[in-house]
């Protein structure tokens, strides 16, 4: 996932299509005959990274794909970034996947259970974390909370009443969401023509934030009473 975009596999065909709150518009197939795989993720650099028995990368952007080589692990159906590594669900656990070399990769914490989905999720401005989807049946998928770090199982989170074999994330690249400023408002203030009011305006929060104008500071990003 990119932003508001999805990718997904079907097939050997590539399709991508928008996101807008729970809907998926416009979808396309964006590439055809690509080739099998059950684990697909979108990196920083716009090439979109699947594998199968081979690590593959495409470009968004041109289409160019390449085989960057052979896995020694088997995937199980997903992949993600975390801190520009790449991690992959095999059927051993976690594996971080070396790209210069994918028969290289190693074993990051191993897993006895199903584990088909992996995904990076935005749990702050700067932070993410990645929660692992352990298969149970047709009608339970486990959430399990990972440390890559420690290299360990944090807890389990919940339970899905169905099976989930994947999850996307517009930060599983390994980008952080930051601070986004939407807009700065500079209204005048009814009080006096020689006083302005000014709303600073961002996107959906994760955290509190401190704006802080002419030496006065608050949470809200709006201020009244400036002079002009």
């Amino acid at each position: 996932m990119n932003k508001d975009k999805m990718y997904w596999l079907n097939q050997n065909n590539i399709h991508a299509a928008s996101v807008k709150d729970i809907l998926m518009e416009g979808c396309t197939k964006l590439f055809p005959n690509m080739g099998n795989s059950n684990a697909l993720t979108l990196g920083a650099d716009n090439k979109l990274y699947y594998a199968a028995g081979y690590l593959l990368t495409t470009d968004i952007n041109t289409g160019k794909s390449e085989a960057l080589g052979a896995l020694n692990f088997a995937p199980s159906g997903d992949m993600c970034f975390y801190n520009k590594d790449l991690y992959m669900a095999s059927v051993n656990g976690i594996v971080k996947v070396n790209l210069k070399n994918p028969s290289q990769s190693t074993l990051h914490i191993p897993m006895s259970q199903q584990l088909f989905g992996i995904v990076s999720v935005a749990t702050g401005l700067r932070k993410n974390t990645v929660y692992g989807l352990v298969y149970k049946n047709e009608l339970q998928t486990n959430v399990i909370e990972l440390d890559m770090e420690n290299q360990k199982i944090v807890r389990d989170v919940g339970i899905l009443p169905y099976s989930v074999l994947g999850a996307a994330s517009p930060v599983e690249d390994g980008s952080t969401l930051g601070i986004e400023l939407d807009k700065v408002d500079i209204t005048q203030d009814c009080s006096s023509d020689k006083l302005a009011i000014v709303d600073i305006i961002t996107r959906s929060r994760f955290e509190t934030y401190t704006f802080t104008l002419n030496g006065i500071s608050n949470s809200t990003g709006k201020f009244t009473g400036l002079k002009d």
